[in-house]
């Protein structure tokens, strides 16, 4: 009776863990595009939250965020990146893209977008 091997090759195993990989370094790209995303929502949102956020001239919240951002590492957002609405100034946007490099001409793009509105 002829015994039958079971298991993985290492053709097989080879495969598996260049899929694995691709995911690993496809992970280490898009992570950081998604933590500062979070940095910036935690950040906007710590500002709303602030005593008297809604009677803020528009250089204050700015002001305050950018504050923020640099305790928070987070240096992709420049004050161009944040709106805030004329016809409701307790209304605060702030709209960013961010390109991470995968290879040569392939790239990530991150388009994201919090919105905010001062209530205290």
């Amino acid at each position: 009776m002829p015994r039958h091997q079971s298991g993985i090759t290492l053709l097989g195993m080879l495969i598996v863990m260049m899929v694995i990989g691709a995911f690993i370094y496809f992970g280490m790209r898009v992570f950081p595009m998604y933590n500062e995303y979070f940095a910036v929502k935690t950040a906007l949102e710590a500002v709303a939250a602030e005593p008297g956020s809604r009677n803020f001239k528009p250089f204050e919240t700015v002001k305050k965020l950018d504050a923020r951002f640099i305790t928070g590492y987070v240096d992709k957002i420049r004050p161009e990146n944040i709106k805030i609405d004329p016809k409701m100034p307790n209304k605060v946007t702030i709209k960013w893209e961010r390109r991470e490099p995968l290879f040569d001409k392939l790239h990530v793009l991150g388009d994201f977008e919090v919105t905010v509105t001062m209530t205290n």
